[in-house]
C-alpha cells in the first residue's frame, strides 16, 4: 500500500503530530509508540486500515487522522476492525460457553476494549 510505520514515543504523544497521514500518492505514514503490545498493534493496524479504505481516496488531497477519539471515524474504523478481526459466529459460541473476557482477547488476538467493543456492536445488531 506504500505506508511506513514510525515507532517514536515522544512523537506519537505529541498533539500536533497525526496518527495517519496519507498524501496524494498514494504513500502514508502510521505513527506508533515504541512500546505497543502485540495486541493492540494488530487492533490499531486494522481500525487504521478500515479508516484508509473507509476514506482516503487516491488522487484526494492529504488526509490526517489526528488522534484516537470518538468521533465518526474513529468509529467506522472501530467497526472495521472488530469485524475484520473477531468473528460474529465465533465470539457468540464463545460468550455462550462462558468464555471469559480475557480468554476471549487471548483468542481472538486483540486487546479487552475490542472484545468489549464488539459486544455492544453485537448487541445492537442482534438484540433489538
Amino acid at each position: 500500500m506504500g505506508g511506513k510505520i514510525i515507532r517514536n514515543s515522544n512523537e506519537f504523544n505529541n498533539p500536533d503530530v497525526n496518527y495517519l497521514e496519507f498524501y496524494k500518492n498514494g504513500t502514508f505514514n502510521v505513527v506508533f509508540p515504541e512500546e505497543l503490545s502485540v495486541q493492540l498493534e494488530r487492533f490499531l493496524l486494522a481500525q487504521i486500515l478500515g479508516y484508509f479504505v473507509l476514506h482516503a481516496k487516491r488522487g484526494a488531497s492529504q488526509c490526517y487522522l489526528h488522534k484516537m477519539g470518538d468521533d465518526l471515524v474513529e468509529l467506522e474504523g472501530f467497526w472495521f476492525a472488530s469485524s475484520l478481526l473477531i468473528d460474529d459466529e465465533l465470539i457468540i459460541k464463545r460468550i455462550y460457553e462462558g468464555k471469559s473476557l480475557k480468554e476471549l482477547s487471548n483468542e481472538f488476538d486483540v486487546p479487552e476494549f475490542a472484545i468489549k467493543g464488539k459486544c455492544k456492536i453485537l448487541e445492537t445488531l442482534y438484540l433489538k
